[in-house]
């Protein structure tokens, strides 16, 4: 197992945007070019190597919600947001930081395969009432159909809504007074919406 870029040769330490290569490689231990073995490392430099393979890719989802109803109507106004309210947890060692920014969310509501919907960031959700329904940072979204028909995933009558997340891991080395972006990541996930219509009862009137 090797590790790319090589580390540095004064103090051993790996860079943020390390990756494993695993292979077989012939090597002579008295090679003064070769990167060092992992049993090679210090204590401190395996933990610092562990921690910048913890925040490759550990940013979790549950898909999107919608709002101001979980459980959408046929021409009610609607606005897509990602599922979980709070950001990952910004992973700390020493002076560097390193953190995860949600920059876009881009929505297919399933509907018709042609559509789709893209707002700022995780998506703002919609307070009941509001008159406001659309921005940069709303997902908004009037289904014209209910979900009759439609399956996701062996549930009937459901649309399949598929969002994809982009994130920015961004790394600071001055404990975050200042930030650089190292990666940009793309998550993608798929949810079951049921969408009916308003259902109106007829009451005949007395004679």
């Amino acid at each position: 197992m090797t590790i790319t870029p090589p580390p540095d040769p004064r103090t051993g330490v790996p860079s943020w945007d390390l990756v494993f290569s695993p292979s077989t490689v012939v090597v002579s231990r008295d090679d003064p070019d070769r990167c060092p073995f992992w049993s090679e490392l210090t204590t401190g430099q395996q933990a610092y190597v562990e921690l910048a393979r913890e925040r490759r890719g550990q940013i979790h989802t549950l898909g999107v919600v919608t709002s101001p109803s979980t459980t959408p109507r046929v021409g009610q106004a609607i606005a897509f947001s990602r599922g979980e309210s709070a950001d990952p947890k910004p992973l700390a060692s020493g002076s560097t930081r390193v953190r995860a920014v949600m920059q876009e969310l881009l929505v297919e509501p399933g509907e018709d395969p042609s559509t789709t919907v893209r707002c700022a960031g995780r998506g703002e959700r919609l307070a009941p009432g509001a008159t406001v329904r659309s921005g940069p940072g709303l997902c908004s979204y009037t289904y014209r159909s209910t979900s009759a028909g439609r399956t996701h995933r062996g549930e009937p009558d459901t649309f399949t809504v598929e969002a994809h997340e982009t994130w920015r891991i961004e790394v600071s080395q001055d404990a975050g007074a200042t930030w650089s972006t190292l990666r940009v990541v793309d998550l993608e996930t798929s949810t079951g919406l049921r969408v009916t219509e308003v259902q109106t009862l007829v009451v005949p009137l007395p004679r």
